[in-house]
């Protein structure tokens, strides 16, 4: 496999672009030494991961590390994608999993404000159940909320995140955390109740 470690160095305020071949086939074209490949996949997903791994972590040189290492373990291990799942929600398993690593890291330590690096992806809705989805996605790149979402654990970030901020279905999520879907609701459920619970500026 080809060294992409130098063609992943990337600005923060890089922006993802769909490309109009598939992301595995992209890949497994890197996979064999295509450098033109592995930017086109680093162009179409750098900017979503990136801000995922940033309000995950809360840590931008962290995110940075975890987007790069994402990208790369994408690459390298294409060939073993079973392709039970699409191929993005596949990447955003593996970013995950290295954000639980970097995670424990001593390194996880700094702060970043998110406006650094998202941009505000509230969607209008109604009812009163929804209208609580939007607070709770709103509050994950409103700078007074920051401290709230990082009390929070890795692990209730993460659902939430990627539920409200990523808008993945449930049952995609499960897959990614490779949980049951009703352990992803438990999770989900939870997560709000203690949010909620922050910004009231109260504890459970």
């Amino acid at each position: 496999m080809a060294n992409y470690t130098d063609a992943f160095r990337y600005e923060t305020e890089s922006v993802s672009v769909e490309p109009a071949e598939p992301l595995l086939d992209i890949a497994r074209r890197a996979a064999k030494g295509d450098e033109t490949a592995a930017m086109k996949l680093f162009d179409a997903m750098s900017g979503r991961l990136l801000r995922t791994a940033t309000l995950i972590l809360q840590d931008s040189h962290l995110a940075e590390d975890a987007l790069q290492e994402t990208l790369l373990a994408g690459i390298q291990y294409a060939h073993r994608f079973d392709g039970k799942a699409p191929f993005d929600a596949w990447l955003y398993r593996i970013l995950v999993n290295k954000c639980r690593t970097l995670q424990r890291s001593p390194r996880w330590r700094r702060w970043l404000p998110l406006s650094d690096v998202a941009s505000n992806p509230t969607l209008p809705h109604t009812g009163s159940a929804q209208r609580e989805d939007h607070r709770i996605k709103a509050a994950l790149t409103n700078l007074d909320l920051q401290d709230a979402l990082r009390k929070l654990s890795i692990e209730d970030r993460t659902v939430l995140v990627l539920h409200y901020y990523e808008d993945r279905p449930i049952a995609e999520i499960a897959s990614i955390l490779d949980v049951r879907v009703g352990t992803v609701k438990s999770r989900l459920h939870r997560s709000r109740r203690r949010l909620a619970a922050l910004l009231k500026g109260g504890s459970e």
